[in-house]
């Protein structure tokens, strides 16, 4: 016939089988049983008992122990009517802060007077929800209420003098610092900044920098690995300093170099504020309007460099050599401290120059 209620499910109860020896009055089970009249023992196919005056066995945690010794080769078996559930139960003390969602410690208390017409409270800190908050008037718990950001909003205005009580169970957010509001004096000393770290505005360097910068970087003076950043203009050659090598990009067929210091490009003016020599020969400096092409920007001599001023996108401002460099050869460039010369070149013309009239 049919029935109401749930299909009816069928599961298997653990058994032990134990040997009688004698001797022999406790045995280690399997599991451990909620209470000695949750198992079934019999010895010698004999039902034992578990009453209350006289029992034929208790239970010692997951020990059976008889009141007698069964006879040896005598046939024990123990049948698990329900077993002692453990949830996950933590031992005593052994809950720290770190292993909860929230730290304990990352809770406060707001305390406000209202002034009779005040809805809006603001709290010492953000909470993770309106629900993780606890808000008391005079003591009365309170349930009409919403939270935005650091802010209580009652949906009902207090009584002026009521006691506003607010109790944060966990902060979303602790000790953090609002903008604008870290100082240098609130930095720890000796940072080390990890990635690419973008600065607006000046940044003083006081100390040695380890590392490149890289980007427009503008300084008032580059001395060994101390690197001052100051004004927009450019670097004041005032001391003598290498700048980056760029030997390999040295291929046989390119005469324009970049010039760049610690992978940022450097702005020089006049091919006599550097000392260039290739596998160790000092090259002549000469002034890019004189030495080439009437009107033409096209070097008219074989011989040295200059600052290239042609405009063109790609390599205005660059080193630029009259003649391909050889492949695999040594580019070293040296800053060279002192004034540009007024009257780079005067005398003599290019026979060329005077054909064209310049």
């Amino acid at each position: 016939m049919s029935y109401l209620g749930n299909p009816i499910s069928t599961m298997n109860y653990p058994v032990d089988y134990f040997t009688g020896t004698g001797t022999t009055t406790t045995f280690n089970l399997s599991y451990t049983p909620a209470s000695a009249s949750s198992i079934q023992v019999y010895v010698g196919g004999v039902k034992q008992t578990s009453s209350l005056s006289n029992p034929a066995y208790y239970l010692n945690g997951s020990q059976l122990v008889l009141s007698a010794a069964p006879a040896a080769s005598t046939p024990i078996e123990v049948n698990y009517l329900g077993l002692l559930s453990q949830i996950n139960v933590p031992s005593s003390q052994t809950i720290t802060a770190a292993m909860l969602s929230l730290p304990v410690v990352n809770t406060f208390v707001t305390l406000v007077t209202a002034n009779g017409a005040q809805t809006s409270f603001a709290l010492v800190a953000p909470p993770v929800s309106s629900s993780s908050v606890l808000v008391t008037a005079n003591g009365v718990v309170q349930y009409d209420y919403s939270v935005s950001g650091s802010n209580l909003n009652l949906n009902f205005t207090p009584p002026s003098g009521t006691i506003i009580r607010v109790q944060a169970l966990g902060l979303g957010q602790y000790n953090v610092p609002t903008s604008n509001s870290v100082t240098s004096g609130t930095l720890a000393p000796n940072l080390t900044f990890t990635g690419t770290s973008t600065f607006t505005g000046n940044v003083v360097f006081n100390a040695p920098i380890s590392g490149n910068l890289i980007g427009n970087v503008t300084a008032t003076s580059v001395t060994s690995n101390t690197v001052t950043v100051g004004s927009n203009g450019p670097l004041s050659f005032t001391d003598i300093y290498d700048l980056d090598d760029v030997s390999y990009l040295v291929d046989g067929f390119t005469n324009v170099f970049p010039l760049r210091y610690n992978q940022a490009s450097v702005p020089v003016y006049s091919p006599f504020n550097l000392l260039v020599t290739i596998n160790g020969l000092i090259q002549p400096a000469f002034d890019y309007k004189y030495d080439t092409v009437w009107l033409s920007g096209v070097l008219t001599g074989s011989k040295g460099y200059c600052i290239d001023t042609s405009g063109n996108a790609t390599s205005n401002g660059y080193l630029k050599f009259a003649d391909s460099v050889p492949q695999g050869s040594q580019i070293l460039m040296r800053t060279v401290a002192g004034s540009i010369p007024a009257r780079t070149k005067t005398y003599p013309f290019k026979p060329l120059d005077i054909l064209m009239g310049y």
